[in-house]
C-alpha cells in the first residue's frame, strides 16, 4: 500500500472565535432545515417517512391524518 502523504510538517490552522460562531450558526440552520439528518439511529426511517408523506401529498393533494 502506498503512502501518498508528503513527508514533513503538517500545517494546521485553528478557527477564530468569529469563524466558530459563524460555523455554529450555519450548523444550527442546517439542523432546522433538515432535521431528519441529525436524529441519530432513526434518521433514515424519519427521512423515508418524510419522503412517503411528500409523495402522498403530491398525488392526492392532501395530507394524511395524524395518528
Amino acid at each position: 500500500m502506498k503512502n501518498y502523504y508528503k513527508p514533513g510538517e503538517c500545517i494546521t490552522r485553528q478557527m477564530t472565535p468569529e469563524e466558530m460562531e459563524a460555523d455554529r450558526k450555519e450548523q444550527a440552520a442546517r439542523r432546522r432545515k433538515f432535521p431528519w439528518r441529525y436524529k441519530g439511529a432513526q434518521a433514515e426511517h424519519d427521512c423515508n417517512d418524510y419522503c412517503i408523506e411528500q409523495k402522498y401529498l403530491s398525488v392526492t393533494g392532501k395530507r394524511r391524518k395524524s395518528k
